[in-house]
């Protein structure tokens, strides 16, 4: 058993303000009013009564996040946590008289950068405290240790392999003491602040003696007999051991099925970090059944093992470790993740433009993730990351209960945030109206009305709203997502002017775009042949429409039927007629821009290209978003253009190899 003390610096950080005349609505309010990230020297935390600036209150609240399921191995036993605060020239102001800091869990979603809507992120879990009066001004660093429900709450973290979450107010805020004068303690860099972990640890080589010449990059010929002794309490249920050559001395219970965890060799790569090369006949030494035979990678039938960076990875795909990608499950009430679903497989998830998107997984019905309580449908989250960065994120929505001989497993489905949106109406009990508002302005008021409802809020927040068309629509018991989408469809009847585009972030933030969302990525080349494969391209003259009647229902039954054509398109292709029906339309003008933009649409020839892609140097996965505008080139299509990318779907092999289908069009 090893002990480790390490020091994580804190990540994303800042702090939140709010002022009001009123000390309970200061206090209450579910939103700050100003932010600053946790960069330079600031003042930490504050509770104030300002009678110079109007008899305002003013509550200021830090912010802290310690990424601690990346840089501890999950199998890690919590010691003792300490929390550095650092400042320098540090100073107080107690004028109400024993004020204290209070050290506490924090719901900030894991690895948001400040913003206002996290002013009301508290936990109700008191992690440290510490008088004002027993901070002494001056420049050293302020230490607290955390008690025994930090660690519990930390040990949770490191297992989920998730963010350790705290935020610093001061006692009159926790207490709801109302303050007469200033409390506050200053001059401290958040973005310095640190947490110190001593963990615990079953290291690989408490049970394998290794002389300590593996330490050296050196080679080792076939013949390890005296330097490896391999005890059978750390010996995996994985291989069953037949026959060993002289190459490896192992305890006679070595045939014991026992199962060796990700914590036992988890320290592995820190043992062996210069590159060593084992030169091991593997294939003589050891007769290895069938199900391991089949799985063993190729590196492990050679006759040289590279030992360095690649063992962790390698020891990760065979132990159940996703070394690139991390499947994990929140619990929205608590803010904290419960899972990562290390065994899952068959892993993937959508990316489409201005839609609802999907992902999914399977997870074996014997593993022990696989719970009602842990796969929460309708409640519980899934979060998707990529070597650290969040790629999507969703509620699980479904789960299939499968059984085929022997295997026996459940199918998992989960659905975004723009997906939520469509179990929502406006304009139910009366008329919903807008005069001459920007489109994106309009899409943003449906989610916040929709939220304020009695139970209505799915967490969504909301970012830029850029300015595209003004509108005046009419709701009557309309779809939200419906009504979304249509905003960011049309454009104006007889105008060269279109919709937005859209999204809801992972992270739960609306966005609107205008004209588009994407960025042409000149750098990123889809080629084929070369890193594509499946190459489909789909020229149509067919779905041609350069004359449509749009037949308009209102759900009371009233219609209303808008013609619109197109000349050009008639002289090139000849006069190509639609009757389509537009359901839930209360506004002619809506009817007319929707008509009009579909005439825009179809009235030329349409391109739609499919193609699967492997990831190269210049298609990495964080290279472009669905979107963006990217080359494809086929010279024996002579296609040679950048197209928009409108899907994208990644599937996660279980050795952690992606295949990538796009979808692009003109």
């Amino acid at each position: 058993m090893a002990v480790k003390t390490i020091t994580t610096t804190a990540s994303p950080t800042g702090s939140v303000f709010k002022d009001d005349s009123n000390w309970n609505t200061c206090r209450g309010s579910a939103t700050g009013e100003s932010t600053l990230d946790g960069t330079g020297i600031q003042q930490l935390i504050n509770t104030q009564f300002d009678a110079g600036a109007g008899n305002i209150y003013k509550i200021r609240r830090a912010f802290l996040q310690f990424n601690v399921g990346a840089e501890i191995p999950t199998g890690a036993v919590v010691e003792s946590v300490k929390l550095i605060l650092k400042r320098t020239s540090g100073s107080k102001s107690d004028n109400d008289g024993g004020t204290s800091l209070y050290v506490r869990s924090s719901t900030q979603p894991d690895g948001e950068a400040i913003s206002t809507n996290h002013y009301n992120d508290l936990g109700s879990t008191t992690y440290a405290t510490r008088a004002f009066s027993a901070i002494p001004d001056g420049s050293d660093d302020v230490e607290l240790d955390l008690n025994a429900s930090a660690i519990v709450d930390l040990q949770a973290e490191i297992t989920a392999g998730s963010i350790f979450k705290l935020q610093c107010l001061t006692s009159r805020d926790v207490l709801n003491q109302t303050p007469s004068a200033g409390n506050s303690l200053n001059n401290y860099n958040l973005d310095a602040c640190q947490l110190e972990v001593t963990y615990s640890y079953t290291e690989l080589f408490d049970s394998l003696s290794i002389s300590e010449s593996l330490a050296m990059s050196v080679e080792y010929n076939r013949s390890l007999s005296d330097s490896v002794a391999i005890d059978a309490s750390v010996i995996p249920l994985l291989i069953e051991v037949k026959e060993l050559s002289d190459s490896l001395s192992i305890s006679e219970n070595i045939a014991n099925k026992t199962t060796l965890g990700m914590s036992d060799i988890q320290s592995i790569s820190e043992v062996i970090d210069t590159e060593s090369t084992f030169k091991i006949s593997l294939s003589d030494s050891l007769d290895i059944i069938e199900a391991w035979g089949r799985a063993l990678p190729p590196q492990l039938l050679s006759d040289s093992i590279s030992i360095s960076e690649s063992m962790g990875a390698l020891l990760g795909e065979k132990f159940g470790q996703k070394s690139g990608w991390k499947f994990k499950i929140k619990n929205p009430s608590t803010g904290k993740f419960v899972a990562t679903l290390t065994n899952a497989r068959k892993r993937w998830f959508v990316e489409r433009l201005n839609d609802e998107t999907e992902a999914g997984f399977i997870i074996d019905a014997d593993d022990s993730k696989a719970t009602a309580t842990i796969l929460n449908l309708g409640v519980n989250e899934l979060y998707i990351y990529y070597q650290g960065t969040l790629k999507w994120a969703g509620q699980l929505a479904s789960a299939k209960k499968i059984a085929k001989g022997n295997d026996i497993y459940w199918e998992v489905l989960a659905k975004d945030w723009v997906a939520l949106l469509g179990k929502r109406f406006i304009g139910v009990e009366a008329l919903r109206t807008f005069t001459t508002t920007d489109a994106g302005q309009i899409a943003k008021t449906l989610i916040q009305e929709t939220q304020a409802l009695a139970n209505g809020s799915f967490g969504i927040t909301y970012g830029t709203i850029e300015v595209s068309i003004a509108r005046s629509p009419t709701y009557d018991k309309k779809n939200i997502l419906e009504a979304i989408k249509e905003l960011s469809n049309i454009g104006q009847d007889g105008s060269a002017n279109y919709g937005f585009d859209f999204e809801i972030t992972p992270l739960k933030e609306f966005k609107v775009y205008y004209p588009y969302k994407g960025t042409i990525r000149n750098g990123v080349v889809f080629r084929y042949p070369g890193n594509c494969e499946n190459f489909e391209a789909l020229v149509d003259s067919w779905g041609i429409v350069n004359h449509e009647w749009g037949l308009g229902r209102h759900w009371t039954g009233n219609t209303a039927v808008v013609s619109r054509s197109d000349a050009t398109s008639q002289t090139t292709y000849k006069r190509r007629e639609k009757i389509k029906n537009y359901k839930d339309m209360s506004v002619l003008e809506f009817l007319q821009d929707m008509v009009w933009q579909d005439i825009q649409w179809l009235k030329d020839l349409s391109t739609v290209i499919r193609f699967d892609s492997r990831v190269d140097a210049k298609t990495g996965i964080n290279d472009y978003n669905v979107g963006d505008g990217v080359t494809v080139v086929c010279d024996k299509f002579n296609i040679d253009e950048w197209l928009w990318i409108y899907e994208r779907k990644i599937e996660i092999q279980d050795n952690d190899e992606l295949m990538v289908t796009l979808t692009v069009g003109d």
